[in-house]
């Protein structure tokens, strides 16, 4: 061979270096790609029996031994469904989502990127998980929510509010009735965590002509406390923090969260809360999570089981519920203390349901409502625009 089409040894095993390097990552991805696979299929399966036993339940002769039997099934399969479901999902989270087969891997690349979307600690790949999405299922009859819903918010959780905005009022425009009336609740919110509450007032003042009767009370909520001094909170009976009222917390900012260890939207925001506890307190905010007397429960046994494998706890007794909420405090790690509310409290802040989150600037102003769960990077954008602000 001519010297001139010789290479010198040290590159060619460079390049050879390199192509094993290349072939390991090739069978890298596709071991882990079938990994996930098979995760995922373990997770379907459970999910087909889970779906089985249901329609036992509702087959059977209420009160029976075969329902007792089939309801038995159901609580333990519940146990054992979480730890599957959140292996696949760590798994497709850090998977090459393009080696998938998007026709063949549908149900699987649909269920992991829905997860992936709200997967707010990890806002690029949140927002790589929509794109996605809606790139190749965009037809689905789900892309409208990941469109208008979760796409925005992976948005804001990388700090892209203009273009977040940008997205709903697209959604505003296309829609009509009760539909145009949340997307022009979910725009107004946007104004709002972005401080600019006429904006947001008049979105919502908009939404009313659109809204039905349930999504009426919404927009109640929102026009009557937003912009308005937060209706005070005086309970003594505090977990985890010297009792302070509402009103005595000006100068700080203060995320009220009404939740109950019976809902599941709720247990599903309090790592988000708390991780924005930790992260800010130093710089002012306050979180406050308001509950009150309920006679049924849920209590996990550690931080791991907060959306599933905890038990249910029927007929708490209401001198006991103090040492409920202790327990599933100390049980969960949340950092932040528990205030046992009372029903007024509940009703100044028009809960309808919960969670319900309120957002209070160093004013002792109401500056966000939010109301269920997926609305943590909507919560922490407005609660860093307000920490920034000075009185």
């Amino acid at each position: 061979m001519s010297p001139m089409f010789r290479r010198p040894f040290a590159i060619t095993a460079m390049l050879m270096v390199a192509g094993f390097a290349t072939a390991q990552a090739a069978d890298a991805s596709a071991g882990k790609t079938e990994t996930v696979r098979k995760l995922y299929a373990t997770v379907e399966s459970m999910q087909s029996e889970y779906q089985q036993l249901l329609s036992e339940v509702r087959g059977a002769e209420r009160g029976s031994e075969a329902q007792q039997t089939a309801m038995s099934k159901i609580t333990e399969l519940r146990k054992t469904m979480s730890e599957p479901r959140k292996l696949f999902e760590k798994a497709f989270l850090s998977a090459d989502w393009s080696a998938f087969d998007t026709t063949a891997d549908k149900d699987l690349l649909t269920a992991g990127l829905t997860s992936a979307a709200g997967e707010m600690e990890h806002a690029e790949k949140a927002l790589a998980a929509c794109r996605f999405y809606l790139q190749h299922y965009g037809d689905e009859r789900a892309a409208p929510r990941m469109r208008t819903t979760m796409l925005p918010n992976a948005l804001l959780a990388n700090g892209l509010a203009d273009e977040a905005r940008s997205i709903v009022e697209e959604g505003v425009a296309a829609a009509t009735g009760d539909d145009k009336a949340r997307l022009q609740l979910t725009l107004g919110d946007l104004h709002a965590a972005c401080g600019d509450r006429d904006g947001a007032a008049k979105l919502y003042a908009e939404a009313e002509g659109n809204a039905d009767e349930k999504t009426m009370g919404y927009v109640t909520l929102r026009k009557e406390l937003i912009g308005k001094p937060a209706p005070d909170i005086r309970s003594t009976t505090w977990v985890g923090g010297e009792a302070k009222p509402l009103s005595e917390m000006k100068g700080n900012v203060v995320l009220v969260d009404f939740w109950a260890t019976w809902c599941g939207p709720c247990r599903m925001v309090m790592p988000a809360l708390n991780e924005m506890y930790a992260e800010y307190k130093d710089r002012g905010l306050r979180v406050i999570g308001v509950t009150r007397f309920y006679a049924n429960g849920y209590m996990p046994a550690d931080a791991s089981q907060m959306q599933g494998g905890g038990e249910s706890v029927k007929g708490i007794a209401e001198g006991d519920f103090v040492q409920h909420i202790t327990d599933f405090r100390d049980h969960t790690g949340i950092e932040y203390p528990f205030v046992v509310g009372a029903e007024q409290d509940f009703k100044d802040y028009y809960v309808r349901g919960i969670p319900t989150l309120a957002v209070v600037d160093r004013s002792g102003k109401i500056a966000l409502i939010t109301v269920g769960s997926g609305s943590e990077a909507l919560l922490k954008y407005a609660v860093k625009q307000l920490l920034a602000e000075k009185m």
